[in-house]
């Protein structure tokens, strides 16, 4: 950034490396999947349920820092493609 010694700068939001990085990550991928439809489970805010139009659980997923595990029809996969436009992940 070309400082000169005494200057500091004022970061606005979190950055890599910082203690409070990853829970500023998750909070802003659980936005994300509360826009697309998706709930927090009551047993575990880490895990997010997809319904479908009967309430039934039509696909799971499982957050942890940035790892995520998931299963689920393929209207799950389809809101997967959406939060996928935002953030591009990388199936294993």
């Amino acid at each position: 950034m070309k400082l000169k010694p005494g200057e500091i700068v004022r970061l606005l939001k979190g950055a890599y490396g910082r203690v409070d990085a990853p829970f500023l990550w998750f909070q802003e991928l659980k936005q994300s999947l509360e826009r697309l439809g998706f709930e927090p489970s009551p047993f575990d805010p880490c895990v997010f349920i997809f319904r479908d139009q009967q309430q039934q659980a039509e696909g799971l997923i499982g957050i942890h820092v940035d790892d995520g595990l998931c299963c689920g029809s393929p209207r799950f996969h389809q809101k997967l493609s959406q939060l996928e436009v935002k953030y591009p992940l990388e199936v294993m």
